[in-house]
């Protein structure tokens, strides 16, 4: 990619809004997501999830050396027409900022905006599951040659909060609580693993349903 010009402190171009004055900087952008992070994910160096709509009140996050912009700092972007606010650390504008990286050096300024998260499957997802709808979701047609215990992973969104779920596997119920998935964002996917007695053949059921009054989290998929 070119390297494009990106306004950093908020400097505004085109028609975005004039919320602050600021500078005009030529900058390398290169782009990333759930799987550039180690581990994969939307975790930050500064701490919380990677996400943002591009709002000014609501910037996508951005990574860079600190030395290019201090975690905090909010640039307008004209190729996107987004605002991505500093709150991350990316190994390749390390080294183009203090040495010689893979795309240039020293002193190159190098930007990676986030692209987003795992999402759910398709881009669909089970919602009101529990509460005060009583909602279940019911999967059917479980095989396996050999009765037995048997690892279930379950992909799920559960935002804000952890949520209790009672899980029913042929008619016998337990409930598990699933830790929360992302403080606000509804692209985090996150896993939970839940050991279940299963019988041999296709005849096994698997309920998801809430726990009293309380909204079980969101179901994306479910690997047994």
């Amino acid at each position: 990619m070119k390297p494009v010009c990106a306004a950093v402190g908020a400097m505004l171009a085109g028609t975005a809004p004039a919320y602050a004055a600021g500078t005009s900087q030529q900058v390398w952008l290169t782009f990333y997501g759930w799987y550039d992070n180690t581990p994969p994910g939307c975790a930050t160096a500064s701490g919380g999830c990677a996400g943002g709509t591009g709002t000014y009140s609501d910037p996508i996050t951005f990574a860079t050396d600190k030395s290019e912009a201090p975690t905090g700092t909010i640039i307008w972007v004209p190729r996107v027409g987004k605002y991505f606010v500093m709150a991350d650390d990316c190994t390749e504008c390390d080294q183009d900022w203090s040495g010689q990286g893979p795309d240039g050096g020293p002193k190159m300024w190098h930007f990676g905006l986030w692209l987003g998260g795992q999402g759910c499957s398709d881009g669909q997802k089970v919602s009101a599951i529990g509460g005060g709808g009583k909602g279940t979701v019911t999967f059917t047609g479980i095989s396996e040659p050999s009765a037995g215990r048997y690892t279930m992973t379950v992909y799920y969104l559960s935002v804000g909060k952890a949520r209790p779920a009672v899980i029913t596997v042929n008619g016998t119920a337990q409930t598990v609580t699933f830790a929360e998935s992302s403080s606000g964002s509804y692209s985090v996917i996150d896993t939970a693993t839940v050991k279940v007695s299963l019988k041999a053949g296709s005849s096994n059921t698997i309920e998801f349903s809430g726990s009293g009054t309380t909204g079980a989290p969101d179901l994306d998929h479910i690997v047994v």
